[in-house]
């Protein structure tokens, strides 16, 4: 564990401190609601997609909520207080905006929202597309990411969720997903894990060793802090699968942030 500790130490960043992060927070909802108002004058607004960043790699396109505001309400009680995505990404207005765009979309129409990613990856030719590295996916969106799927059988679709009740229910009714979507299940201390159907699990450590990683967990892989790294080397989380029990659930272990 010493080179993973080395590692987490290299990357670790200060703390967001609470009046910037209300500052940023306020941004966000004021940018959404200037492109709210566009969307109700009847302005084209399209949702924007995004290079992949210095987690996801070259390789991906990215498409993404805002963070907290977007996310299941139990986030905000909790990986809220500490938002990776907060202390990293949010510390570029642009993104912000960008960000607010897609929120404000999605909030006017669900099925604009997710015609226009379909759209957008059409014509850019996307081939990996990493689903919200702010915000989570929202009940009825599981369908939609199973619709895209089929549509684009030959795009890999990754994402990381809390959602567990969203998923577990389309799970329950539609079966799962096509082969080509890597769904993930993210835990965070405090927050109860519900994984009936054994989807591949995220799980976080700290300096100190502690984790929320189960006693039990086999099949343990460690974040190798590139997702084009790991696709190309054909392991990680793009190679993570279902499993029928939950002894061999796929584990993998993201550092402490």
């Amino acid at each position: 564990m010493e080179e993973t500790t080395k590692e987490l130490k290299a990357k670790k960043i200060s703390q967001l401190k609470p009046e910037t992060k209300k500052k940023w927070l306020a941004s966000m909802m004021q940018y959404k609601k200037e492109f709210l108002a566009k969307l109700k004058a009847g302005e084209e607004v399209r949702v924007k997609l995004q290079p992949g960043n210095l987690k996801t790699g070259v390789s991906f396109m990215t498409v993404s909520l805002l963070p907290i505001i977007d996310c299941v309400k139990v986030c905000s009680k909790y990986c809220g207080k500490d938002c990776y995505d907060m202390r990293h990404d949010m510390r570029n207005a642009n993104v912000r905006r960008d960000r607010a765009r897609n929120s404000a979309i999605r909030e006017f129409s669900v099925e604009m929202y997710w015609t226009q990613i379909l759209e957008s990856c059409i014509a850019n030719g996307v081939h990996n597309l990493r689903l919200n590295v702010g915000g989570d996916l929202h009940d009825e969106d599981f369908d939609y990411v199973n619709w895209i799927a089929q549509k684009r059988p030959n795009m890999q679709i990754q994402f990381f969720t809390k959602n567990y009740n969203g998923l577990n229910d389309f799970t329950k009714r539609i079966g799962g997903f096509p082969d080509n979507v890597k769904c993930i299940v993210s835990a965070w201390p405090g927050i109860k894990m519900n994984n009936p159907y054994h989807y591949p699990e995220s799980h976080i450590i700290w300096e100190d060793g502690s984790s929320t990683l189960p006693s039990y967990a086999r099949h343990v892989s460690l974040c190798s802090g590139n997702c084009t790294v790991c696709d190309e080397k054909g392991i990680g989380c793009m190679n993570s699968k279902r499993v029928d029990n939950e002894g061999d659930i796929n584990y993998q272990v993201l550092f402490s942030h």
